[in-house]
């Protein structure tokens, strides 16, 4: 069975093969990267042992899909367009190649002046803020620790 992580690392590909993205690494990163890129985060979720050693979960997973702002106008051409292929390719995929059960809507932001630098050194980036609701992962564990 699956587990939270491989559910992360799973979407990354995932939308790492739209095209107009040009990286999806599997872990957020604290560095602003070039071209649009896609990193998928935990947002929130509840977990619980049903039935005995099997941990049930359903989560909320974040996905920006975004870009350094440069130019406002030439950002907007670049990112609105990719909504439809990431709906797509999350709509196409019900099982995050077979790291959940299921998942519920999703749902979306659009924003700019996000801060992902330091507070000495801010960078700002423009784009998508995805929320893949209620995705259901069950893992075989032993929450005995």
């Amino acid at each position: 069975m699956a587990k939270l992580d491989d559910c992360l690392k799973a979407i990354a590909d995932i939308i790492g093969r739209v095209e107009g993205i040009n990286q999806a690494p599997e872990y957020m990163t604290d560095k602003t990267l070039s071209g649009v890129y896609a990193m998928p985060y935990a947002v929130s979720g509840t977990g619980r042992q049903e039935p005995i050693n099997v941990l049930k979960g359903l989560h909320d997973i974040g996905l920006y899909v975004i870009m350094p702002r440069v130019d406002l106008v030439s950002c907007l051409k670049r990112l609105l367009p990719l909504y439809e292929p990431v709906m797509a390719a999350l709509e196409n995929n019900p099982t995050l190649l077979d790291t959940c059960s299921t998942f519920g809507d999703i749902t979306y932001t659009f924003g700019y002046a996000i801060n992902v630098g330091t507070p000495a050194a801010p960078a700002y980036v423009v784009g998508w803020n995805f929320t893949v609701q209620n995705v259901k992962i069950q893992d075989e564990t032993s929450l005995d620790n």
